[in-house]
């Protein structure tokens, strides 16, 4: 499994005096069955920058679909959710499809607000996504 960090986001959050940094990260691991590129991420999603390194990995002739789990995913502003769309519809362009799985608390929230659940394929659990994306067996000629 491979473990990138990306650009730390500047979302202030006061403690005390003390100002806190939060970053984005993610891993990525691949199925072959169903052909399956799996995104976690992790922190705050606040700039459509911060997906600039998924793009890469999203978009790449090895990839086909694309799971992006959200579950560690603490926040997301509209910068974020525009960078989510924007990879749907490259990976949309290739003939593959981009789920969005498992937001959650004000996250999920945002991302309905702003009408992300609209456009976007957004699943509960990675099992839905894999039985979705699983070929249908062809029957076999005797």
């Amino acid at each position: 499994m491979e473990v990138r960090e990306l650009y730390p986001s500047r979302v202030q959050m006061k403690r005390g005096d003390k100002d806190t940094t939060r970053k984005m990260g993610f891993s990525t691991r691949k199925l072959e069955t169903p052909p399956l590129t799996i995104i976690h991420l992790t922190g705050q999603i606040d700039s459509s920058k911060h997906l600039e390194s998924i793009m890469a990995v999203a978009t790449s002739p090895e990839t086909e679909h694309v799971a992006i789990l959200m579950e560690s995913v603490e926040y997301i502003n509209s910068n974020g959710c525009g960078g989510l769309i924007a990879l749907h519809h490259q990976v949309e362009k290739r003939g593959f499809q981009l789920f969005v799985v498992g937001p959650v608390g004000g996250v999920a929230r945002v991302m309905k607000r702003l009408g992300c659940y609209r456009i976007l394929r957004v699943r509960q659990s990675l099992g839905e996504v894999i039985t979705e994306v699983e070929p249908v067996p062809q029957p076999v000629e005797e």
